[in-house]
């Protein structure tokens, strides 16, 4: 009997698979695609087929826990060895007798986390049809900002920390994205020559 949950864990993976994994690696090394699957063995589990670190991580996280061996260890107590073995056994034979289910894909959980995932998107501020107040405010702000950056080097420096949303906003089908394209063009051309300058001013104060 075993202690600890990971000491059981890595019973099960000296004795039962690892003898899988070399198997597997004797036969991957022929065909790359095929992927092993094992299915779980423990009384009355289900028999889903799983990936080797699938079937670890089902493993450690259902069999090898300190309550499942604290309730094993009841029923020991209760029954008797013997007795405790003869009913595993059956569970066994019990398993067996039902088949196997018919199992999954081998990346069905990825693909139905994939799946969800896509229905509850957040809704994006540039997916919204543009009312005509909207457009003009909207428009009328890229204007400003584009005469902004075009003009003063202090509203360039100030737009440079918002360059990533600008952008992804002049991406859009927004109207006032070409707009803002033209603001950030002024923004990226004007900004080594600000940064020239201001290296001339330094000098220039220093001696």
């Amino acid at each position: 009997f075993f202690s600890t949950p990971s000491q059981l864990l890595f019973h099960i993976y000296e004795d039962h698979l690892k003898a899988l994994v070399q198997s597997h690696a004797s036969s991957a090394a022929k065909n790359p695609d095929n992927v092993c699957m094992i299915r779980c063995r423990w009384p009355m589990c289900d028999s889903t087929p799983r990936t080797l670190w699938s079937m670890t991580t089902h493993l450690q996280d259902v069999h090898c826990t300190e309550q499942s061996l604290e309730i094993n260890l009841q029923k020991r107590n209760e029954f008797g060895l013997d007795d405790y073995i003869n009913q595993i056994r059956q569970l066994f034979k019990q398993n067996r007798e039902q088949g196997q289910q018919p199992g999954y894909a081998p990346f069905a959980a990825y693909e139905a986390i994939r799946r969800h995932a896509l229905t509850n998107l957040k809704k994006d501020l540039t997916d919204d049809n543009e009312g005509p107040v909207t457009r003009n405010i909207r428009l009328t702000s890229a204007i400003i900002l584009r005469n902004l950056s075009k003009h003063s080097t202090l509203a360039r420096r100030k737009l440079q920390r918002f360059e990533g949303f600008l952008s992804w906003l002049s991406l859009s089908k927004l109207e006032s994205s070409r707009t803002l394209s033209q603001c950030l063009f002024e923004i990226i051309t004007q900004s080594p020559i600000d940064n020239n300058n201001n290296e001339q001013l330094k000098s220039t104060e220093e001696e």
